[in-house]
């Protein structure tokens, strides 16, 4: 039997959902905690980067490393710059993103076509 009450069956035909912890014993976590659901409709992380760095560039083919950090942690609510560079690593790896040198010799960030 699939018992699933009506808050997991409304989650589960949303297809994402976003938890957030506040707390721990020592500190608080203002970092959301993005999950979508899989086909037995259990929770699994998400990561929703492609998404993320779209919004925070806009239709701009370049942003300066800076204004994309301010971009990207106002969008997600991301407090700790340490967080936001372990997600720009991972936007760089999945190749959402790059850092290159723009002909003025500034350096930039500019998005991968998917």
């Amino acid at each position: 039997m699939n018992n699933i009450d009506p808050i997991q069956e409304e989650l589960a035909q949303a297809g994402e959902a976003s938890v957030q912890q506040t707390l721990t014993r020592k500190y608080h976590i203002k970092e959301h905690f993005y999950y979508k659901f899989n086909e037995e409709g259990l929770p699994e992380s998400c990561e929703n980067l492609r998404r993320l760095f779209d919004d925070a560039m806009g239709a701009m083919a370049e942003i300066a490393p800076e204004g994309l950090k301010e971009r990207v942690m106002k969008i997600a609510g991301i407090q700790q710059p340490k967080y936001y560079d372990k997600v720009l690593t991972l936007a760089t790896e999945k190749r959402i993103v790059k850092t290159t040198i723009a002909k003025n010799g500034r350096v930039v960030v500019i998005p991968i076509p998917s």
